[in-house]
């Protein structure tokens, strides 16, 4: 099945994007690099727990939509292998990067 809607993390803040996807009813695929906890996963329908860039791997296209919800140590790795994979509606949760200089790589690409 192809998912327009990548939630990229398995945490807290990506359960929160998932509960709101369900209520909308918009089919989306939770990526994340470790079994979901369970307190989260009433919240994710479709779960793949291998990481983003096996994810990738296995997909030839990429998705409409991706929301960015992984730890703030993964956030501009995450947001720049879906740039690169040609993603082009990305939600970034904030900060978005550790840095000013990784920010700022993410805008001019």
């Amino acid at each position: 099945m192809k998912f327009n809607t990548w939630v990229v993390g398995l945490g807290q803040m990506a359960s929160e994007y998932a509960k709101v996807l369900k209520k909308l009813k918009i089919d989306f695929i939770s990526i994340g690099r470790s079994k979901i906890k369970s307190d989260f996963s009433s919240h994710h329908t479709q779960v793949f727990d291998k990481g983003l860039r096996s994810f990738i791997k296995i997909n030839s296209k990429p998705p409409r939509y991706a929301i960015v919800a992984v730890n703030i140590e993964q956030l501009f790795t995450v947001t720049y292998e879906l740039i690169n994979f040609r993603c082009k509606y990305i939600l970034l949760e904030k900060p978005g990067s550790l840095s000013i200089k990784e920010l700022n790589k993410l805008k001019n690409i």
